[in-house]
């Protein structure tokens, strides 16, 4: 009986709908042997009109359409060349088995793949943060389980196939398609650089796989009221008792520093007195990290006048906090109803504790980090930049006003 006679081919197409930002599309490849598929990312790509889709090349003589058919020939080389090397040791060699050795990935044991390591400590990681934090990383996770057998054409890949330009690649790839601002971009990538460091420490690899790149992120700007606006809205007359429960929390985290969620959260049992003062002393929910906050005569007067306010989720808590979005509405309709131009929302009252309440009035930055509970100071420092952006804002208007006013004589 004659042997089973294996049908290959490689074939090269590309992705149209994936148009890339400098306007080229990316090349896949396929490995097919006996009607079985396995796709592969090539790691190059071309300009739209260059790709002739019966020759499964570029056509042309110019300089990209040479560049891109030379290495698709190198690899169609290299992939028949594997194909027959493993057909002498095994006749029934699958697809799957020729594409990952051809990209080097066929002797990897599973947990020695990024995807795979992420997932496991983000297991472990789930177990110490809020559910709320863990939830917004699972975005993050899926991102990057999308993009590998996107770009790669694989699920997973191994730490060894791992370099700088692969986590650079990813973090564009959050910027230019899935429009990631670069805060949210970094925060994506830094669970994907620890794992790097967990691959050295198990000896995964003889060094850690993405050198050195830590991008500044561009943080949204934080929008703050002056002492001008904060006191407009005190003594705005807000017409009844459910705007004025509003006005007078937002005015507490202005006072304070809480954003809505610990604010929410506060009890009685978060107020302690320390030689004679009150303090709230808790954990933030974001992060866990405590915060320590000697409290001004304005929040203390805001507690008592609350203390047995009808409303409240329970009679521990200290305010009679309602859900964001509709503490929200009513806040931006009082910013309207006041004259403040500023897009309002309940987090406006953290950003003008951090900068009008604390620092612009000389608290150092490393006092009000504790005070907001930062578990970094460079996050504390964005305030900083807030209030020095601020004195230059203000110096560039004194500057016009006095225009040529004060002249030196010779």
């Amino acid at each position: 009986m004659s042997a089973t006679r294996n049908t290959f081919k490689v074939h090269f197409y590309v992705k149209w709908k994936e148009v890339q930002p400098d306007g080229k599309v990316p090349i896949f490849g396929r490995i097919t042997i006996n009607g079985e598929p396995k796709t592969f990312s090539t790691q190059q790509s071309v300009t739209p009109n260059l790709w002739d889709i019966p020759s499964n090349r570029a056509k042309g003589k110019s300089v990209e359409a040479k560049n891109v058919n030379d290495k698709l020939d190198d690899m169609h080389t290299s992939i028949k060349n594997t194909y027959d090397s493993l057909k002498k040791e095994n006749p029934s060699v699958t697809s799957e088995e020729v594409r990952n050795t051809f990209l080097g990935i066929d002797v990897v044991d599973e947990n020695k793949t990024i995807l795979y390591q992420l997932d496991e400590y983000y297991k472990e990681w789930g177990k110490r943060v809020k559910k709320s934090t863990a939830e917004r990383h699972v975005y993050y996770r899926n991102a990057f389980a999308a993009y590998i057998p996107k770009k790669y054409g694989v699920s997973d890949l191994p730490f060894t196939k791992l370099n700088k330009e692969f986590l650079v690649n990813y973090y564009n790839y959050l910027l230019d398609e899935l429009n990631y601002s670069s805060g949210t971009a970094y925060k994506a990538i830094q669970k994907i650089q620890r794992i790097g460091f967990i691959a050295v420490k198990k000896k995964w690899v003889k060094q850690y796989p993405f050198g050195y790149f830590a991008p500044k992120p561009k943080y949204k700007k934080r929008e703050y009221l002056s002492d001008e606006d904060l006191i407009t809205l005190m003594n705005f007359e807000c017409g009844n008792h459910r705007r004025r429960a509003v006005r007078d929390m937002f005015v507490f985290c202005c006072f304070t520093g809480l954003c809505y969620v610990d604010l929410y959260n506060l009890t009685y049992d978060d107020i302690k007195i320390i030689n004679g003062k009150m303090w709230l002393i808790g954990d933030r929910q974001k992060t866990l990290s405590p915060y320590y906050i000697k409290l001004l005569p304005i929040a203390v007067e805001l507690i008592e006048r609350y203390r047995n306010y009808p409303g409240k989720a329970d009679e521990n808590r200290v305010f009679p906090v309602k859900d964001r979005d509709s503490m929200t509405a009513t806040l931006k309709r009082l910013a309207k109803d006041c004259g403040i131009k500023l897009n309002i929302s309940t987090h406006t009252g953290r950003h003008t504790f951090g900068t009008t309440i604390t620092l612009t009035k000389g608290i150092q930055l490393e006092t009000l980090s504790k005070m907001m509970g930062h578990k970094h100071i460079k996050t504390t420092r964005i305030y900083a930049e807030i209030t020095a952006r601020k004195v230059e804002e203000d110096m560039n208007l004194l500057d016009e006003k006095i225009g040529n006013q004060f002249e030196l004589a010779g």
